[in-house]
């Protein structure tokens, strides 16, 4: 992934196809509350009686903080405007490439560069992997810890919190 990435940075360099951007910088970070479907304490206990390793750790780590966590994830997120037609969006979590392209829905046709993987918290899928399971969607909640898959809507609410901070970063800007 490093040496294509490289690869593609080094093709772009070559091919004169860069051009300058007028700085107008802003920025604004946010927090997306991501509600589960909580599974039954049963689930976990099952994990912890036939799993080895890191998933039985896991597993015990969420009965240990049963009563003591919620339902919820603090999605961590922001956007950066370098332009006004170029903006820098980052949020954490290992972000699966159909939050990626709500993001850009949020932002229309303003250029976008995407950082997802800020942190470890957990797979963000989007809904069309909720529906459709799997690991990412299913598998991966005793991986992060997480007490259940998370709830559909995950698009609406990604699309909102950056469209909202957009519309605010706009606003901000036209006071100045």
């Amino acid at each position: 992934m490093a040496s294509s990435m490289a690869d593609a940075v080094g093709k772009a360099l070559h091919a004169d196809t860069l051009e300058p951007i007028d700085l107008d910088l802003a920025a604004r970070t946010f927090v997306i509350k991501l509600e589960t479907e909580v599974y039954p304490r049963e689930f976990f206990e099952q994990v912890v009686a036939t799993a080895g390793g890191p998933a039985k750790n896991e597993a015990q780590l969420v009965l240990d903080r049963w009563d003591t966590t919620d339902n919820t994830i603090d999605l961590h997120a922001g956007l950066v405007r370098l332009s006004d037609n170029l903006y820098l969006a980052h949020m954490c979590g290992e972000v699966c490439y159909e939050v990626k392209q709500v993001v850009q829905e949020a932002l229309g046709d303003r250029k976008l560069i995407f950082v997802g993987y800020g942190d470890a918290i957990a797979y963000i899928p989007g809904d069309r992997i909720l529906a459709e399971g799997g690991y990412e969607a299913d598998g991966s909640v005793v991986e992060y810890s997480l007490k259940g898959k998370f709830r559909r809507g995950i698009n609406e609410q990604v699309r909102a919190a950056f469209a909202r901070t957009l519309t605010e970063m706009e606003v901000g800007h036209a006071a100045i």
